[in-house]
């Protein structure tokens, strides 16, 4: 056993959230704060182009505003027009409008036939997940030459509704046309929609939204659709944002004030990491966020005593539940880590506190990746450089894409063409052709920011610092189609690909055209790299990062950086579960007898992270109190040089004699292994260490200690090995040293 001791449709209640608002008000905003506000008409704006004001609807009362590519700004030309989102005091006239709004501030979506686009998002504070939601606004009609659909309002499930600023995605979207007639937008059709607006005259507007039944209801100035039912377009039971968009390019003009979406029922919204179909490493956490609800006559507020969670058909018991205000935390590591390549499907039952008690489910699957190689990372260099340089070819890991319906499995694989390469090979996305069964011409491939299922390759590392580093790739692309690839740390990719690679081998780190590619390093140790293919064709070769901002690597670049020393480092930061392995193939700790975690901690920050230090474990004395890191091949020592080190706290030291840390083997031979160990000395104690081949124990001893402080102690052994016949080993501690 190794322990290492790293102590280291309703009327609602205005009794809520926002006084003024109704209760759990998911968005609202009179425009009124509004940071930038534009004082001048449309015309203005068009004879003197200095007077377009960059009035970003922000800042909501809850909530917040989306703009789309910067469609707030005036249109950069003189005199040809103003792209289309700004907050005004001015309402054009003519022609003349009638009906009245809110205070002095509107929300104005104009779109000239020369302008930019119009479109902005309002994002909810909060994704309803199921129940009913109301949402009411204000809107002026106010150009009847416009095209079709020149006011668009788009209704989603996600924020920043992505496709088509808001149009492709949205569960439900409104059209009004000039001549006042309504449609709505589903299954990629138009179709009529039994309502009529009124031109130049401000009128209110209300959606009821069924989000489990999947039906809406619209109205206009107390004139109803009639419920209406599917969402068409995206089927789901989430909303998240309102889009409002001039859709024509003809002209569009519109305004809106007084935008809300209220609850009107809540269920209980179940969230959870991974997300559905989310592709996670063998020791991510399962994590289940559980918010109360209300209908329009009762609370739903969790049971906490009521939940069940079941991995692939199993009960298991949470690590923790924890509830603060309204949410209920459900954490869950699966001991030893998900099972590598394996798809697992998770159920969470649980009811709320009403009598009878109304039960809910919720479930979702997830995979988990193939584990990475068993060699140690490549360590960055302690240099002014601060490099890591790795061939593309020595991967850790190498995932291929998934094949469906509309792209073919795709993967990296070596190729010795172009020539020019730097080391053995070097690595090609492809194929670039589809199958024969479909017809074998040539497949262009481009996946955009998607990276859900693209070929990967992973490679290890351990950081020496912390801070900005920034990425080079060398690689050859043969076309314009073909270079660009997506890279990130930990998983979490750049936005922006890295780009510019000519046929020749060349180094690049230009991302939009002119930025060099960086990243934050968060702390020192283990991290992964990961390349992703973004188009295929792309070949590379070589990749390096450097902690200096002026590095320009040339030719083929440096040597590659050597592999690191094996590692094993457990902070006990952990809220629950596993103590958990942060350096290199992580080898995580389970917490047996009566271990816990405590906030008892030394007053200095996590070594070897540089991290707010708040958590140790605690063993209370009794026999079988420990953390059994396992069998992981990080504990066996060898022959060579090792540091086994830790804080420690010792309040008392029972039967005189205090197992700290270590790990042994009994053989017929007689024990191996090393241990630090706690022993009775006079009022305080002592700390030994030893290290033991099958014969002779060494053992080295500290000064005397003092109970109830905090002490740094480290077991090192610096090249005294002398190997004796057969199973003898005689080892010796280079030194013990107490901080």
């Amino acid at each position: 056993m190794l322990t290492p001791l790293f102590c280291a449709m309703a009327v609602l209640s205005t009794l809520n959230l926002y006084a003024q608002f109704p209760r759990g008000t998911l968005f609202s905003d009179n425009f009124e704060s509004a940071t930038n506000v534009s004082f001048y008409t449309i015309a203005q704006q068009q004879t003197n182009n200095a007077l377009a004001t960059d009035s970003d609807p922000n800042n909501a009362q809850i909530g917040t505003w989306f703009t789309y590519g910067g469609e707030a700004d005036g249109f950069p030309s003189p005199n040809t027009g103003v792209a289309g989102i700004q907050v005004t005091t001015n309402i054009d006239t003519p022609p003349p409008y009638s009906g009245t709004y809110q205070g002095s501030n509107v929300l104005r979506v104009y779109r000239s036939p020369v302008g930019g686009g119009s479109a902005t998002c309002a994002n909810f504070a909060s994704t309803q997940i199921g129940g009913k939601v109301r949402i009411t606004w204000r809107l002026m009609y106010h150009n009847t030459s416009a095209g079709r659909a020149s006011c668009m309002i788009h209704f989603s499930g996600t924020q920043n509704a992505i496709g088509n600023e808001g149009f492709d995605t949205a569960r439900i979207s409104f059209l009004v046309n000039p001549d006042g007639s309504t449609e709505s937008f589903s299954g990629g059709g138009f179709h009529p929609f039994p309502l009529t607006t009124i031109a130049h005259q401000w009128q209110t507007n209300q959606l009821d939204v069924d989000l489990d039944a999947q039906s809406f209801e619209w109205t206009i100035d107390g004139t109803s659709s009639g419920v209406i039912s599917g969402f068409g377009n995206a089927p789901g039971n989430t909303l998240a944002s309102v889009t409002f968009r001039g859709g024509s390019s003809a002209n569009d003009l519109f305004y809106v004030d007084s935008l809300q979406a209220i609850p009107l029922t809540k269920p209980i919204a179940a969230d959870h990491t991974p997300t559905s179909g989310q592709t996670v490493e063998t020791f991510t956490p399962l994590v289940y966020t559980l918010t109360d609800g209300f209908t329009a006559t009762s609370e739903l507020v969790v049971k906490t005593n009521s939940i069940q969670l079941k991995i692939n058909g199993s009960a298991v018991t949470p690590d923790a539940i924890t509830k603060s205000n309204e949410v209920t935390t459900i954490r869950y590591s699966a001991p030893g880590g998900w099972a590598p390549q394996s798809s697992n499907f998770v159920q969470l039952v649980y009811s709320d506190t009403n009598a009878p008690p109304g039960f809910s489910t919720n479930t979702f699957s997830f995979i988990v990746l193939q584990a990475l190689a068993s060699t140690p990372p490549r360590q960055q260099e302690d240099s002014p450089e601060g490099l890591i340089v790795i061939e593309a070819e020595d991967f850790d890991r190498n995932i291929p894409s998934v094949d469906t319906p509309t792209l073919d499995a795709m993967s990296w694989s070596a190729v010795t063409d172009p020539a020019g390469f730097s080391g053995a090979s070097a690595m090609y996305a492809g194929p670039e052709s589809l199958r024969p069964e479909e017809g074998g011409g040539p497949m262009k491939v481009n996946v955009g920011s998607n990276i859900s299922n693209t070929p990967r390759m992973d490679y290890k590392v351990r950081f020496l610092r912390t801070g900005t580093h920034y990425f080079w790739i060398r690689a050859s692309g043969k076309d314009g189609s073909s270079d660009s690839v997506h890279i990130g740390l930990d998983g979490n990719f750049l936005n922006e690909p890295i780009s510019s690679f000519p046929l020749a081998y060349t180094w690049s780190d230009i991302i939009n055209g002119s930025t060099a590619a960086a990243v934050f390093v968060p702390s020192v140790g283990y991290h992964f790299l990961t390349i992703w293919m973004r188009e295929n064709g792309f070949v590379m070769d070589k990749l390096l990062i450097t902690a200096n901002a002026n590095y320009v690597p040339t030719g083929t670049g440096p040597a590659e950086t050597p592999f690191g020393p094996y590692s094993s480092y457990w902070t006990f930061e952990e809220a629950s579960g596993l103590a958990l392995d942060v350096d290199d193939d992580p080898f995580n700790g389970t917490l047996l007898g009566a271990a816990t975690r405590t906030n008892s901690v030394f007053g200095t920050p996590v070594p070897h992270t540089g991290a707010v230090n708040t958590k140790s474990i605690n063993f209370t004395g009794v026999d079988g109190d420990a953390v059994d890191m396992g069998g992981g091949t990080n504990a066996d020592i060898g022959s060579g040089d090792f540091t086994l080190q830790g804080w420690i706290n010792a309040r008392s030291i029972p039967g005189g004699t205090a197992f700290i840390a270590g790990k042994h083997i009994a053989t017929l031979f007689g024990s191996k292994g090393y241990e630090l160990i706690a022993n009775t000395s006079g009022g305080g104690f002592t700390v030994s260490g030893s290290i033991s081949g099958g014969g002779a124990v060494v053992t080295a001893t500290s000064g005397a200690l003092n109970l109830a402080q905090w002490y740094h102690v480290a077991l090192v052994r610096g090249g005294g090995t002398v190997k004796k016949k057969k199973e003898n080993w005689k080892e010796k501690p280079k030194e013990i040293r107490i901080h």
